[in-house]
């Protein structure tokens, strides 16, 4: 059995969400800039 002191040490394989927003703001913003790139629009 585990006590409270071993189980706050644990370390866990899951994904750490800053890591995945990280990955999908920067995924969002390679999209936003390709897309401005590709698709220009002039201002008004």
């Amino acid at each position: 059995m585990l006590n409270n002191e071993t189980l706050a040490n644990v370390k866990g394989g899951a994904i750490n969400f800053n890591v995945l927003a990280l990955v999908a703001a920067a995924a969002s913003f390679i999209t936003g800039l390709l897309d401005g790139l590709a698709r220009p629009f002039s201002c008004r």
